[in-house]
């Protein structure tokens, strides 16, 4: 969709963004992606250093590449029709730390979508896998006990245990900040488009797992917001047709569920965030609920949700600490929590990508990738080539994707505040996932 033009005056919010970088930090991080020889790759993008961490026998028809957050280790899914696979890599020798089956070894894939068939339900939750944030924890689903069920791999013990064993698919993992608790949502059926049934919620810990009392607040699953305490998270129901029905507050230890919005209000699913606390939603037109279409945000101790601005918005994220991407048919604007304002952004073609900690947005045009200040509205092309989701590096200075340069085709950094394209590894296959750690 091509999104129309805008005053640059709207732009220019006195203090809302900063000033515009031009300098390169050099942060340690590395990137993980695989090479059209089926080598699985760790880089250091500064250095040049290149370490081969693991050939893969073949080539599987999907790879994941899911690194821990403390970049020790990097889990491997790798997807065939009839097989999904499980490997745990030590992300700096690239030492086989265990290698898991998710899939029966028997497993026959069904011919058609048939909603309860173990054999549907299970294909599509194996492979999901969930990091808890001090790295010590893999949560991943398998299927390898009949039904797709959580397993959890603690590298205390090096001992993989079954934290559910359901008759139920479970998916949707997502860890406690303090990485002591594991919440999931157990299916009956992922349905065929139109909405899940849903059996429950549960929050597990070594110790076991207990079932969530979130009544009738998530009647089509429950999708998690953000933590707002190690024992508390806020989350939405599902809501098929837009994303989120209510947003409720639930205390783990109470058992306990406060209501910030009734579950027959309809809005985008919301963007929590942790810096600030603020929590931003829209509610899209043409929905029913009692709320004008329009931007929100709420932060705890408020009564109500604030609201921001009328009009016809569809999705939000959290673009940088205290800064909200709002999305619609018309542009894409910013959204500052604290002062309340709003400012659009450089008009594109096919996408805008705020960077997580510089003041600079990349902007997808028909004739290329451009970038302008946050402050103005002056974008300068920086490259004539078709973007990808940039892969950002952890401050934000430039991103990783896939694409050609004079030099050749490969994987390319594309520095955003100094407008550089740096081809980095002619190697890189063209459909190769991208991961990066600190």
């Amino acid at each position: 969709m091509r999104y129309w033009g805008l005053l640059i005056g709207l732009l220019m919010v006195a203090g809302l963004f900063g000033s515009y970088q031009t300098t390169l930090a050099q942060t340690d991080h590395a990137v993980f992606y695989i090479t059209d020889t089926n080598e699985i790759i760790r880089l250091d993008p500064f250095s040049g250093n290149k370490i081969s961490l693991y050939t893969l026998p073949n080539a599987p028809q999907g790879i994941g590449l899911h690194p821990a957050p403390n970049g020790a280790y990097l889990a491997v899914v790798l997807r065939d029709i009839t097989s999904q696979t499980l490997l745990l890599l030590d992300a700096t020798t690239g030492e086989l730390i265990t290698e898991q089956a998710l899939l029966p070894a028997d497993y026959q894939p069904p011919s058609d979508v048939s909603l309860g068939d173990p054999r549907y339900e299970m294909a599509q939750a194996v492979g999901e896998v969930a990091w808890s944030p001090d790295s010590q924890n893999l949560a991943f689903v398998s299927g390898v006990g009949g039904t797709a069920d959580v397993y959890v791999y603690p590298f205390g013990t090096q001992q993989v245990q079954v934290l559910s064993n359901f008759p139920t698919a479970e998916a949707f993992l997502n860890w406690s900040p303090d990485s002591s608790r594991l919440v999931f949502t157990a299916f009956n059926s992922f349905g065929d488009g139109s909405g899940y049934q849903v059996e429950g919620t549960y929050s597990g810990t070594p110790q076991g797992v207990e079932r969530l009392a979130t009544g009738d607040t998530a009647p089509q699953g429950l999708a998690t917001v953000g933590w707002v305490s190690d024992t508390a998270f806020l989350y939405s129901g599902y809501e098929f047709t837009v994303g989120a029905g209510g947003l409720f507050q639930y205390d783990i230890a109470a058992q306990a569920v406060t209501t910030i919005l009734p579950v027959r209000i309809t809005l985008s699913l919301p963007a929590f965030d942790t810096t600030t606390g603020f929590v931003a939603f829209v509610v899209p037109p043409n929905v029913q609920g009692g709320l004008v279409p329009g931007v929100y945000t709420w932060q705890a101790g408020d009564e109500q949700p604030t609201f921001i601005q009328s009009g016809q918005f569809y999705g939000i994220t959290v673009a940088q600490a205290g800064l909200f991407h709002i999305r619609s048919d018309a542009n894409t604007l910013l959204f500052d929590a604290a002062s309340g304002t709003l400012a659009p952004l450089p008009n594109d073609a096919f996408g805008a990508f705020v960077s997580p900690a510089q003041p600079v947005v990349v902007l997808a045009r028909e004739d290329g990738i451009y970038t302008s200040p946050l402050a103005e509205n002056n974008p300068v092309q920086i490259w004539g080539e078709e973007i990808q989701i940039p892969l950002w590096s952890p401050d934000g200075s430039q991103f990783y994707t896939y694409g050609f340069t004079g030099e050749g085709a490969g994987l390319v950094a594309v520095n955003v505040l100094d407008g550089r394209v740096i081809l980095l590894d002619r190697t890189m296959a063209i459909t190769s996932p991208r991961a990066v750690v600190p």
